[in-house]
């Protein structure tokens, strides 16, 4: 059980070791037989596109040499934009698809189950009724993918007595987990019509289920970017800033501290009565000036005059960024 207020901040990275693609894998994937996906979905919305439309996305993608979110966010074509969105839908659903189908569940670097067998439900036995939403923790994810949601609705079900399928359910919506830019959309257990005994079809979770090709669309209206503007800015910024404010300690997963989404966050800190929580952080592969200079611009220990000398040793001695993976950064200080 988690007793201290643990907040995780997930980036790409921490669904790649699940075979989810990050910004470069998404971005060879949709260049990887574009039209051949895009026009299969683009048949079933009546005229949505057509075959020179879909050419010249993919095109101009290719020759943007960009990541598909900064592209869709800079681009001026509403087409685009939309095509963009249904491109990332496709290939997250795949990577659901694979995922929820796979039998081969020895990941490296798999840190959820981890987190959930090590800490959530450890010394809880088949016949109890684990209180999962007792673990102080909170989810903000940078992803599209359900992946979280999925695993800890699968593992929750399936590994207690069925018999408590509401009961186990009203715990995991207990469980905060917020998607910064959106998602594929809710999973069957989260809706109205969840149904009171557990699915034994998979598929009729929803994650990973490839739907008629509106349903494509569907989950691109869900999908937000950077710098675009959304009806619920505001209200997503305060739910991010209060689970900042609730935490004592906060776990950068698989994160590649993007300015813009640091920014979305709240770092760095600018007002004089933010808490200081301890501060743990994966930089695998960003190297150690990178990390340098991730501790200037985002984790500063010299704040003046706002602070005083105690609070700034007390900034600097709760910083851990690690050239480790998700897994290894929580076996050492969750």
């Amino acid at each position: 059980m988690i007793t201290e207020p643990t907040l995780f901040i997930l980036g790409a990275g921490a669904s790649a070791p699940y075979g989810f693609p990050t910004a470069e894998g998404l971005r060879n994937q949709i260049l990887t037989r574009p039209e051949h996906d895009l026009l299969g979905v683009a048949a079933g919305l009546d005229k949505f596109v057509d075959e020179n439309v879909t050419s010249n996305f993919i095109e101009t993608f290719q020759r943007a040499d960009s990541y598909i979110d900064h592209f869709i966010s800079r681009s001026k074509r509403k087409q685009f934009k939309r095509l963009g969105k249904i491109s990332i839908a496709l290939k997250i659903l795949a990577a659901e698809e694979k995922h929820r189908d796979s039998r081969d569940t020895n990941y490296d670097g798999d840190w959820v189950r981890y987190l959930y067998h090590e800490h959530m439900v450890k010394g809880f036995t088949t016949s109890e009724l684990p209180p999962v939403s007792e673990n102080k923790i909170k989810f903000i994810t940078f992803n599209y993918d359900r992946l979280l949601e999925y695993y800890l609705y699968i593992v929750s079900v399936f590994g207690f007595d069925s018999s408590h399928y509401t009961e186990l359910i009203a715990e995991l919506e207990k469980i905060g987990i917020i998607h910064v830019y959106g998602s594929l959309g809710p999973l069957a257990w989260q809706g109205r019509n969840r149904g009171s005994a557990p699915p034994y079809d998979l598929k009729s979770t929803l994650y990973g289920y490839r739907r008629a090709p509106v349903d494509y669309q569907y989950m691109a209206n869900n999908i937000e970017v950077m710098h675009e503007s959304r009806d619920n800015q505001e209200e997503m910024k305060e739910k991010i800033q209060r689970m900042i404010d609730w935490a004592s300690r906060i776990f950068f997963l698989g994160f590649s501290y993007d300015p813009e989404n640091m920014k979305n966050i709240g770092f760095p800190y600018t007002d004089h009565d933010v808490p200081v929580a301890k501060i743990y952080g994966t930089t695998k592969g960003l190297g150690e000036s990178f990390r340098s200079g991730l501790r200037e611009q985002y984790f500063p220990t010299h704040i003046e005059p706002k602070y005083s000398s105690q609070e700034i040793e007390s900034r600097e001695a709760n910083l851990f960024l690690e050239p480790v993976d998700s897994r290894i950064l929580l076996e050492k200080y969750l």
